[in-house]
C-alpha cells in the first residue's frame, strides 16, 4: 500500500506564500497531484473537485497546456497536499478483525452461500461498516456496498446509485424510475445468467434512511427469478424499529423481514470484549507510527470506555487524542491510564482523574517508563 507521506512533500515556498509559482514549483505540485491521483485511483473530476475545477482544466493543467492562470488552481491544490500530507493517518479506515467484525463476516457469507437477505444491526460506533466494506472487498466484483445516508433514501436515488455500480450507461443513472429499474434489473440478470453465474451482492449500510418504497424495492430485486440478488441490510438498531413498524408499507414489513435468513444482532447493553479493545487499540498505536505494546491497565480503562455510547469508536477517538495532545507538548505518548483519562477531558469527555497539569508537563523522572511510544 502506499502511503500518503511517501507521495507527497512538503509544498515549495513560492506556493505557501500565494505569490507566482516558477517552472519547478508548478511542475512540484503537479506531479503531488499525479502521485495522488494514481495511488488512490481517482477520476480527474475527483482531482478537479479538488482543484475547484473542472476535470478538462485539470487535464490541460497536467499537460502543461492550460493558458489561464494556473497558479490560482495550484494554490489550492498546495493548501489540499499540506493538509493530507500533515494528517495523522485515521487508524478506522482499515478494518481489524475483532469478535464483532468476524460476526458480521460470517453472516454476510452465510447469506450469499445461502442466496438469502440478511440484516446486521449494532450500536454506533462497533465497526459494522468497515467489515461491511471489508466483506465487499473480499468479494470483488460480485459484490456491491453503497452507503444509502440521506444521499440515497429515495427509490429513484437508490436506483441511481445501483446503476452506477453495476456500470450501466450514463442514460440509466439519468433516467426516470422505470428506466433506471430495468436497466438495474437487466445488469443484475446478466450477472445471475440463469444460475451459472453469480448472483449480485448488495450491501446497503445505512439502511433505515431509505424510504419504505425503496427498501421494499430491494426485496423485489431479491425475489426477482431473473436476478436473484442477495441483499444485507446494516445499521443501527433503529432499522430494527423502522422494520417494526405497520405503516411504512401497506401491510407492513413483514414481507421483507421473513426474507432474513442470517441476522448479526449486537444490542446496545451487549458487553464489548475487552479483547476486542486490545487488538483495536494494537492496530490504532501501530496507525499512529507507535511501538510497543499498551499498558494492561490502559486496556482495561479503554474497555470500560468502550461500553459506553460510542463503543469501539471511543477507543480509536481516545488513543488518536492522547497521541495528537502529548505530540503538540513536544512530548512521545505512553498511553498510560492518566495520560488517557487527561486527552478524555481534551476532547470533551469526563476526567475521572485529577490532573494539575497535563501528564507530559510533570518533571522527567517523574514520567512512567513509557509502554508504548510514538516512534
Amino acid at each position: 500500500m502506499i502511503m500518503e507521506r511517501e507521495i507527497l512533500t512538503t509544498a515549495p515556498e513560492g506556493a505557501a506564500a500565494g505569490g507566482a509559482l516558477t517552472v519547478a514549483e508548478r511542475k512540484a505540485i503537479i506531479e503531488q497531484l499525479e502521485s495522488l491521483q494514481l495511488a488512490e485511483n481517482l477520476s480527474n473530476s475527483a482531482i478537479a473537485r479538488l482543484l475547484d475545477c473542472s476535470a478538462a482544466t485539470w487535464s490541460l493543467i497536467r499537460k502543461g497546456r492550460y493558458s489561464g492562470n494556473v497558479d490560482k488552481f495550484l494554490h489550492r491544490a498546495e493548501v489540499v497536499l499540506k493538509a493530507r500530507a500533515e494528517r495523522k493517518d485515521l487508524p478506522t479506515s482499515e478494518f481489524v478483525e475483532t469478535s464483532i467484525g468476524r460476526g458480521i463476516l460470517k453472516i454476510c457469507r452465510l447469506a450469499a452461500d445461502l442466496g438469502d437477505m440478511a440484516l446486521v444491526l449494532t450500536p454506533s460506533g462497533c465497526g459494522k461498516t468497515a467489515a461491511l466494506r471489508e466483506f465487499a472487498r473480499r468479494r470483488g466484483e460480485q459484490a456491491i456496498y453503497i452507503q444509502a445516508g440521506e444521499y440515497g433514501r429515495t427509490k429513484l436515488a437508490l436506483l441511481r446509485e445501483l446503476a452506477r455500480s453495476l456500470g450501466a450507461d450514463a442514460a440509466a443513472e439519468r433516467g426516470t424510475i422505470e428506466s433506471t429499474a430495468a436497466a438495474v434489473r437487466a445488469k443484475l440478470a446478466a450477472a445471475y445468467s440463469g444460475g451459472i453465474g453469480a448472483a449480485k451482492i448488495l450491501i446497503i449500510d445505512e439502511a433505515q434512511t431509505l424510504e419504505a418504497s425503496a427498501l421494499n424495492l430491494l426485496r423485489n430485486l431479491h425475489d426477482d427469478p431473473d436476478c436473484q440478488a442477495v441483499i444485507v441490510l446494516g445499521d443501527t438498531w433503529r432499522l430494527h424499529a423502522e422494520l417494526g413498524r405497520i405503516g411504512g408499507i401497506a401491510g407492513g414489513y413483514e414481507q421483507l423481514t421473513s426474507r432474513f435468513g442470517a441476522v448479526f444482532a449486537l444490542s446496545l447493553t451487549d458487553p464489548i470484549p475487552e479483547a476486542d479493545v486490545a487488538l483495536l487499540g494494537r492496530a490504532v498505536i501501530d496507525a499512529l507510527g507507535c511501538r510497543g505494546d499498551l499498558p494492561g491497565d490502559s486496556i482495561k480503562w479503554l474497555a470500560r470506555q468502550a461500553q459506553t455510547k460510542g463503543k469501539l469508536r471511543n477507543v480509536v477517538k481516545l488513543l488518536r487524542a492522547c497521541y495528537h495532545v502529548a505530540d503538540c507538548a513536544g512530548r512521545r505518548a505512553a498511553f498510560t491510564v492518566h495520560e488517557l483519562d487527561y486527552a478524555a477531558g481534551v476532547r470533551g469527555g469526563l476526567s475521572q482523574l485529577e490532573h494539575k497539569a497535563p501528564p507530559w508537563a510533570r518533571a522527567k523522572e517523574d514520567q512512567p517508563a513509557p509502554a508504548a511510544v510514538a516512534g
